[in-house]
């Protein structure tokens, strides 16, 4: 029966389609506001559409009725406007229906999305694997047989009876149904668009490609200082002033896990990378991760000295089983630099001075500059050292006692000078 009736429905669409094509005289142009009115069969197209996916939540089973209250948050409304709750539960389903719609296509994350057009199968069980066609809409009948697909598959693998399911997604306050997997299925299918607009274009791809490493070193910056942000109880009690203030993701250095896009190979730069730490031209260096810290150039030597230091507390904190996550060797002392110039102004003592008079006319940095060197030094550091600076003796032992070594994939900073910068 519900065959007939999608037969039906797809008869009358195309019907009404061939009708419009007929009569062009329908579309209509206003001169004051330069738009053309929407043709009315059109309107009724998306109508009869709109009804046919409502028809298509099905029976009781498939719109989950009674497994929710009346007032329940309908989990495919607006992300921003949903519960705590209802958005683990979209997020959820979300990922289900990511996961499924790769391995239904065998597109895994980073793989090409092939053409509709090659027909490709699974050698083992024989089924052939679903390709979406990027280059029509979204709501192209090739792809909502696809979309239909997933959302089924998702469906079944949750359970009809759904006695398993978890407490978030049984929560009655809580409004999901198969129609939501096929709506969360068309907005996976928007999203792998763009991913296969960026595949089909190389200054896209280059553009994603840049993204993806911003914000692979941006998360690191924001890790290494909130490291950093635990050892400062530490440092107060050696030095009698407080960090706190001065640390910032910002200000951090990045770290690189391979070269520069200047033509060298990532062997290459491997082996760059093992030759500073000391090893014999001839060692293997497959499965070694290095990280190359990047020197700022902006940063004076003293911020570097204090972050460095905080590093060595925090690392000396660890306990064994603690250091044994950090197995990544970080490579200091290159000639690798790269500007990145923070949008929280540091303090004046952080500013290498030689980097900011030569640089802060530059037309390409003065917006960003405009403020560097107007504000005063902290109690405890830069100028305003002397004031707050109450622990010498002992404590200037005990630094001495923390020695650095080779950990962490995200923490710390290119300078290895001696410890923090000494009281005078």
């Amino acid at each position: 029966m519900r065959e007939d009736q999608r037969e039906h429905y797809k008869q009358t669409d195309d019907r009404l389609a061939h009708l419009e094509g007929s009569h062009p005289h329908r579309q209509t142009s206003s001169a004051t506001r330069g738009c053309t009115t929407q043709r009315r069969g059109a309107s009724n197209v998306a109508r009869r559409r709109r009804r046919r996916d409502a028809c298509e939540e099905g029976n009781d089973v498939e719109s989950r009725a009674g497994q929710f209250d009346h007032d329940a948050e309908d989990v495919t409304g607006a992300r921003g406007k949903l519960s705590a709750t209802a958005r683990e539960v979209r997020a959820d389903l979300k990922h289900m229906i990511t996961t499924k719609f790769r391995h239904v296509c065998n597109v895994s994350e980073g793989k090409m999305w092939p053409s509709p057009d090659d027909e490709r199968k699974n050698e083992t069980t024989g089924e052939i694997y679903l390709t979406p066609n990027f280059e029509a809409t979204v709501n192209d009948d090739h792809n909502r047989v696809i979309f239909k697909k997933i959302a089924h598959l998702v469906w079944e693998e949750l359970g009809v009876s759904f006695t398993t399911l978890s407490d978030s997604l049984s929560n009655r306050k809580v409004k999901w149904n198969k129609q939501s997997l096929f709506m969360f299925a068309k907005d996976t299918y928007r999203g792998f668009k763009e991913e296969w607009k960026a595949q089909n274009d190389c200054e896209k791809a280059a553009a994603k490609n840049n993204n993806q490493q911003k914000n692979r070193w941006s998360q690191r910056r924001k890790e290494k200082a909130d490291r950093l942000t635990t050892a400062c109880p530490k440092y107060f009690e050696l030095h009698g002033a407080d960090p706190i203030n001065i640390i910032h993701a910002d200000h951090m250095s990045d770290e690189a896990s391979g070269p520069e896009d200047d033509g060298e190979s990532v062997d290459e730069w491997r082996i760059k990378m093992g030759r500073e730490k000391g090893f014999p031209a001839d060692t293997d260096m497959d499965g070694m991760v290095f990280m190359e810290v990047i020197k700022n150039p902006w940063r004076s030597q003293e911020l570097g000295d204090i972050y460095h230091e905080l590093f060595q507390l925090w690392k000396a904190s660890l306990n064994t089983k603690q250091r044994k996550r950090f197995r990544t060797m970080r490579v200091e002392g290159t000639d690798r630099v790269l500007l990145h110039i923070p949008d929280y102004t540091p303090y004046n003592f952080g500013i290498d001075t030689e980097w900011l008079e030569e640089n802060k006319n530059h037309p390409e940095y003065q917006a960003q500059l405009k403020e560097w060197g107007a504000w005063a030094d902290p109690p405890g550091f830069g100028s305003a050292k002397n004031e707050e600076c109450i622990a010498e003796g002992s404590s200037r032992q005990d630094r001495e006692e923390v020695q650095p070594e080779d950990m962490g994939n995200t923490a710390g900073d290119e300078s290895t000078d001696n410890g923090g910068a000494e009281c005078h």
